[in-house]
């Protein structure tokens, strides 16, 4: 287990350099993007570069009752809506 430690950012970098090498996209889990940040010493921005999508969740860390977002290019996200509405997504 992991245990809430962070992954060496250069290795992000490094996996980063890799992917876009072989044309895969990179995406970040970000449930714990807030607290990913203060351990980083880095914006969220900053934290958020490298990857071309990012999830993030407001009720972990955040303690907000639900929600996250999920964040990429124009087309990512309107295949993430199209797949939001197939899994049957929105819990409003």
């Amino acid at each position: 287990e992991l245990g809430g430690k962070l992954t060496p950012w250069d290795d992000i970098l490094k996996m980063k350099q890799h992917l876009a090498e072989h044309q895969v996209a990179f995406h970040c889990d970000g449930a714990r993007m807030f607290e990913a940040s203060a351990g980083y010493q880095q914006s969220l921005a900053e934290l958020a570069e490298p990857f071309d999508s990012v999830y993030v969740s407001f009720y972990k860390g955040l303690g907000g009752l639900s929600g996250a977002m999920l964040m990429g290019n124009a087309d990512f996200c309107q295949q993430a809506r199209v797949w939001l509405r197939r899994f049957g997504g929105n819990l409003f």
